[in-house]
């Protein structure tokens, strides 16, 4: 057993409440204790987000307390004041006798008896609840590889065939759908026929979905819930006023086989496994809560990034099958022994999980080798990674980045996240789990669909593989480098995303509870006149804006060395955010037409969202119940 002075701890799942002047209640998750307690202490308990040793807590609250009241206390009566607030706290239960105290000793002692009571967690009890579960949960094979595509067939070619191989090499047989998003009859002909030829030189059952299949599914669907035809139009097809549906796409693979698992890929993506680390070499997993937990390296092109990167065999869909579905305690339990179970950039959330026996992985995703898929340079301005050094070390990777940034970005063990962004280039999922809809329209639908998981699934899972796949687009996509300054960061996803992080709805009941919530509250904000949802949408955009440019600036401070061509980067794009933010706020990018067109068009769009939101759990499960009498999208002629 780990002694008592060399484990580490962290504040735990705790609930505050408000109880007169200077007090709150607190109640400890993990133990069902509850306290009252003075706010000093409750603000210092809060602030032990970390596992560290009870006395390195005690020695950073006692020098937080000392820096705060510098400039208005002298050093002795500082400690007075400390030490009278400790004594006021829980101090008094403590047995360590106060004459063999000193002022951190007696905080230390204050944190232990919290810790006695379950206010703080320690990092080896987390781990064994960890580890608790041993029952086998969400195991299932993988039935189908989805790819949406849209008159490519030269990349879909070579997509289908590389995990096709990788599928016989396995002896796998799981099925092909491909959905295609062509509004051509002769890009719908070359696309059936490349899947033709897959399937006679793979022997493998294919579909070839067309928007005229989706077209005839959404009729059924509406008929089936009775729900709006246009609503279902709008998420299985997209909308006529705008060219990239490819969410509608995505829409129509989440709806494809009811009940089973898939692995959803790009069709300018490639199955060729490159490990994290070398074979055999296991590394345990690790629970996270960045946006972002894979590590990066940049490349000046795209023949650097994929050389010298060994291949994998490996069997993509058991990889992607080790991890989807199950709970967070059971791929622990996989892991190895305790100490290989990482939770040092684990959020309170993650421990609440951990505490309560919850979390399940509903996404899997691999890193990735080549385009990294980032669209817009300027999220490279707020790295706050170790990578950024690589990045920074040169100006001519630098500006190459930023262009068309050609990575190897991947997880170095089995990574579990509950606050990840999904890439929708490659993940699996489980379409008996009510997922939300992407966005049909326009671009970074994943942003939003990471978002809105979050409020209907708030013990979802992002599962990281330690592997990547290979994303090589044959079409250039490098943008010229004034976009850095022109470009304020504002897309519809964007907005979308922002408006269901700020919507005040309960948190109450099921994830379809929550999601038609959600899809209430944006239709009934769409449903304001003109100029007050313009007022409302861009107070909220404006936030974010304000927060980026703080964000920006703490950069320049953390990273004082920094080259100057970064920093001039970073203040460039900070006065092009100024701008934004003291202005009235331009309609989304992405949104054509004039302004005034625009924001009526963006008006529109958030209303079709918000009530496709609101009949998505309808729709999920009548797809269900349309399957079952042979009735589903890959049952229409």
């Amino acid at each position: 057993m780990t002694r008592l002075d060399d484990e580490l701890y962290r504040v735990g799942p705790i609930q505050l409440a408000t109880f007169g002047r200077g007090w709150r209640i607190v109640h400890a998750s993990a133990t069902g204790v509850t306290r009252v307690l003075p706010l000093p202490t409750v603000e210092r308990l809060v602030r032990c987000q970390t596992f560290k040793p009870l006395s390195a807590h005690a020695r950073e609250r006692l020098a937080e307390w000392v820096t705060a009241r510098r400039t208005q206390q002298s050093r002795v009566s500082i400690v007075g004041a400390f030490l009278a607030e400790a004594l006021v706290s829980l101090l008094r239960r403590s047995r360590s006798p106060l004459a063999e105290s000193t002022e951190v000793h007696l905080l230390e002692e204050t944190l232990r008896a919290l810790a006695g009571e379950g206010f703080l967690v320690g990092r080896t009890d987390t781990r064994r609840r960890l580890r608790a579960d041993e029952a086998a949960s969400g195991s299932g094979r993988i039935e189908a590889i989805a790819i949406p595509t849209a008159d490519r067939p030269r990349e879909l070619a070579r997509c289908i065939e590389s995990y096709a191989a990788n599928q016989a090499a396995f002896g796998r047989r799981s099925r092909l759908i491909v959905s295609d998003d062509a509004r051509e009859d002769a890009a719908r002909r070359r696309t059936r026929a490349v899947v033709e030829t897959t399937e006679g030189r793979f022997g493998i059952e294919s579909r070839h979905l067309t928007r005229r299949d989706r077209q005839r599914f959404a009729e059924r669907l509406a008929r089936e819930i009775e729900a709006p035809p246009e609503t279902l139009a709008f998420g299985l097809l997209g909308d006529p006023r705008l060219v990239h549906s490819t969410g509608a796409n995505r829409n129509a693979i989440l709806l494809a086989l009811p009940g089973q698992r898939l692995l959803s890929v790009d069709d300018d993506t490639v199955c060729r496994l490159g490990p994290a680390r070398p074979p055999g070499e296991t590394a345990g997993c690790a629970l996270e809560s960045r946006l972002d937990p894979r590590d990066h390296r940049f490349f000046p092109d795209r023949e650097h990034a994929l050389a010298d990167w060994p291949a994998a065999s490996e069997d993509l869909l058991s990889l992607h099958e080790s991890l989807l579905g199950r709970s967070i305690q059971r791929v622990a339990l996989d892991c190895g022994p305790d100490d290989a179970v990482l939770l040092d950039e684990a959020d309170d959330a993650v421990i609440e999980d951990v505490v309560r026996q919850r979390g399940r992985v509903l996404l899997t995703t691999t890193g990735v080798a080549g385009q990294s898929g980032v669209r817009w340079p300027w999220r490279l301005l707020e790295m706050e990674r170790p990578w950024a050094r690589q990045l920074l070390a040169s100006e001519e990777l630098y500006r190459a980045t930023l262009r068309s940034p050609e990575v190897r970005a991947v997880v170095s063990r089995t990574t579990l996240g509950n606050r990840s962004l999904l890439a929708s280039t490659f993940f699996g999922f489980d379409s008996s789990v009510l997922l939300p809809p992407f966005l049909p329209v326009l671009r970074s639908q994943d942003v939003l669909f990471t978002r809105v998981l979050r409020r209907c699934h708030d013990d979802a899972y992002l599962g990281h593989l330690p592997f990547t796949l290979v994303h090589d687009p044959l079409d250039d996509r490098s943008l010229p480098a004034h976009v850095l300054w022109q470009h304020p960061g504002i897309e519809l996803a964007y907005v979308l995303a922002d408006l269901v992080d700020h919507a005040r709805i309960s948190a109450w009941g099921e994830p379809a509870a929550r999601m038609v919530r959600l899809g209430t509250h944006l239709s009934r904000l769409a449903s304001l006149p003109a100029r007050d949802f313009v007022e409302r949408v861009s107070k909220t955009c404006l936030e974010r804006q304000a927060g980026r440019i703080v964000r920006l600036q703490r950069r320049i401070d953390a990273l004082r060395d920094a080259p100057g061509f970064w920093v001039t980067d970073v203040e460039r794009h900070v006065s092009e955010l100024r701008r934004v933010v003291s202005g009235s706020l331009p309609p989304p990018q992405d949104v054509p037409g004039p302004p005034e067109q625009a924001w009526r068009l963006t008006q529109d769009l958030v209303r079709l969202y918000g009530g496709l939101l609101s009949v998505w759990p309808r729709v999920f499960e009548a797809s269900h119940r349309l399957a079952a009498r042979e009735k589903g999208l890959l049952s229409v002629d």
